[in-house]
């Protein structure tokens, strides 16, 4: 509770064991790990940890401005129960991404391995891509993909739930790969 209030990282040897350990438990072979590598520090631990085990495909980078991310944020504050959903926590969560995320987001893009989304559009919009890039770029075929489940029940959301789901993060990286574990 304390790292989601000040807006703090989990540290990676919590963070990547518990990422490993579901893979591992899992039937599937593809996985999208949301919100993971937020620094350099959950990136050296996932080589570290889980190296040639699984093959990663890149990162999905939903790309928002401060201010849409801010509002949003904030009108989710409402009601969500959330102890991060405050002006003094979202800041904070802002000034981490901008000094430990984004320098990863832009490594993954310099090895032309960053998907980006636009996600201060309209929900449909943003899901439509993500679905485009799930299916085209990655090859995930929806019915086959762990995530297909996901986005379905994403699309049979009501909408006020759906934008705080697919669109909510000023960037939510994430890992997408292809799981290359012997069982």
């Amino acid at each position: 509770e304390r790292y989601i209030k000040e807006g703090l990282i989990v540290p990676v040897d919590i963070t990547v064991q518990l990422l490993l350990s579901a893979m591992q438990k899992s039937k599937q072979r593809n996985f999208l790990i949301d919100g993971f590598p937020r620094n350099e520090d959950n990136l050296m631990g996932w080589q570290r940890v889980v190296g040639g085990q699984a093959d990663v495909l890149g990162c999905l980078f939903f790309d928002c401005s401060e201010s849409v991310m801010e509002e949003r944020l904030l009108a989710r504050g409402k009601t969500s129960g959330r102890s991060d959903d405050n002006i003094e926590s979202i800041r904070k969560r802002f000034r981490t991404y901008i000094n430990d995320t984004r320098p990863i987001i832009d490594r993954f893009a310099s090895e032309n391995k960053t998907f980006r989304v636009a996600s201060d559009r309209p929900v449909d919009a943003v899901y439509s891509q993500v679905q485009a890039l799930l299916k085209d770029q990655l090859k995930f075929e929806p019915r086959a993909a762990p995530t297909s489940s996901l986005l379905d029940s994403i699309s049979r959301m009501p909408r006020q739930q759906k934008a705080v789901l697919g669109v909510a993060s000023v960037a939510v990286l994430a890992f997408v790969g292809y799981r290359a574990m012997n069982r």
